[in-house]
């Protein structure tokens, strides 16, 4: 899930892909190491026994990935044959936005309740008022004897 003030999750895809396969993101990575160095008072550029420990691992971590089976990084090819999940699996995508969006049937209203009963549920954390809420439906569809006058 992407933030909601970015593009579709494709076109970021695409841009961060296309930048990491062109060397994009390492030309930003060493403009911005460089200047980190020198805002720390160092060189900006590293000494070669330094070069050889980052590139080595470098390499290890890119063989890490490479060999590693659960790091699946699409082809060119694959990436144009994919499709957006509401066209690969309608019956999902739509169960999901149908539960999120399912919205109760919910009436503002007021309620005089005693100040130790309000303060009770106030102080079990954030949902208090559905709490509630719940605990009258399952009196509604579990009714006991209310006798008296409640009138409040």
């Amino acid at each position: 899930m992407l933030p909601h003030d970015l593009p579709p999750w494709r076109i970021v895809f695409h841009y961060f892909r296309t930048w990491r396969r062109d060397g994009t993101w390492q030309r930003v990575h060493g403009v911005l190491h460089a200047e980190l160095r020198q805002a720390q008072g160092r060189q900006a550029s590293p000494s070669a026994a330094i070069i050889d420990t980052i590139y080595g691992e470098e390499i290890a971590i890119r063989v890490t990935i490479a060999t590693d089976p659960d790091c699946w990084v699409p082809t060119d090819e694959e990436f144009a044959r994919a499709r957006p999940a509401s066209e690969a699996v309608p019956e999902i995508v739509a169960a999901y936005h149908a539960a999120k969006t399912e919205e109760p049937n919910r009436v503002n209203i007021e309620i005089a309740l005693d100040a130790d009963v309000l303060q009770y549920f106030r102080d079990s954390g954030p949902g208090w008022q559905a709490r509630i809420n719940d605990i009258l439906r399952r009196t509604m569809n579990n009714p006991i004897a209310i006798t008296g006058d409640h009138d409040t």
